[in-house]
């Protein structure tokens, strides 16, 4: 009898294992493996790393903080964002974070740390 209840376990076991292998994770739970992002409502935003500026364009004002969960695959360090509140979509909008220095149109030093406004845009 205690034969037969172990190894009624050890196959409950194996099959719990299997099934949880095997599970795709939720669309709640989805990951990302690609550049940085910001999800907002179901959207992605991506990093424009050639605007980083030090002050903002005309028209963006102060929209809050993103929360923890927005921010879990962008890794930055920042929370306040800074949106066109004009526009009727989110289109694009800036975060004042931790980043590296513009070098030229094209190419940031990451080992020269500041803080700056960097855009953040829907993906295209």
């Amino acid at each position: 009898m205690k034969r037969i209840i172990s190894t009624l376990m050890i196959l409950c076991l194996i099959f719990s294992a299997a099934a949880c292998s095997t599970s795709q994770p939720d669309e709640d739970e989805k990951t990302y493996d690609s550049a940085p992002v910001i999800v907002i409502n179901g959207n992605e935003y991506f990093a424009d790393i050639v605007s980083i500026v030090n002050e903002l364009p005309d028209g963006y004002e102060y929209g809050g903080k993103l929360t923890e969960e927005q921010i879990k695959y962008a890794y930055i360090n920042g929370t306040e964002y800074y949106l066109d509140k004009h526009k009727e979509n989110l289109y694009d909008f800036y975060v004042y974070q931790e980043c590296g220095t513009p070098v030229d149109d094209e190419n940031v030093d990451n080992t020269k740390r500041q803080w700056a406004y960097v855009r953040w845009s829907l993906k295209e």
